[in-house]
């Protein structure tokens, strides 16, 4: 079974499966985007909302500048995706670096597009520090929560 929760301060969505966090949405319809990616890579398992203290507390730890450790979590997704966000946990809180250098980092230097890309679908907003990524130039580009969440979670790091 899937559980799924509200982190209210922030207004974002989180699901967890067998105690482990699968997905954190941060965009303006997050319940609507948690919804339609657990219908898509899990439209069998039922889902129920309930109260998970453990991640909440994590969220809250986290934004109010705390380093904690990570929580337990399983990605979903291809194996290239996988493999762009094992190399996302590892850029240092406080630090950010650009496409180009996670794609190099990944031994894929002419894959920048497709590493983007791949940050762009990463399941575990925040958790998964896909904000950390910038442009080469220094420019912040997309995010999936918004580049004003993007910015506020750049900012709570002091990044800028």
């Amino acid at each position: 079974m899937i559980e799924y929760d509200e982190f209210a301060p922030e207004r974002l969505f989180f699901a967890v499966r067998e105690d482990k966090l699968i997905f954190v949405s941060g965009c303006e319809n997050g319940e609507k985007e948690l919804r339609d990616w657990l219908e898509k890579y899990f439209p069998n398992e039922p889902m129920n909302r309930t109260d998970l203290p453990v991640f909440k507390e994590w969220l809250q730890a986290y934004f109010v500048g705390k380093r904690v450790a990570i929580p337990p979590y399983e990605l979903t997704g291809t194996t290239f995706q996988k493999q762009v966000w094992e190399v996302l946990f590892k850029v240092e809180y406080g630090k950010t670096i650009s496409y180009t250098a996670l794609a190099e980092k990944l031994g894929r230097q002419s894959a920048v597009r497709a590493v983007a890309s791949a940050v762009g679908k990463n399941p575990l907003l925040i958790v998964c520090p896909c904000h950390r990524i910038i442009g080469k130039d220094g420019t912040l580009h997309g995010y999936r929560g918004g580049l004003i969440m993007k910015k506020r979670l750049l900012a709570l790091e002091r990044i800028c």
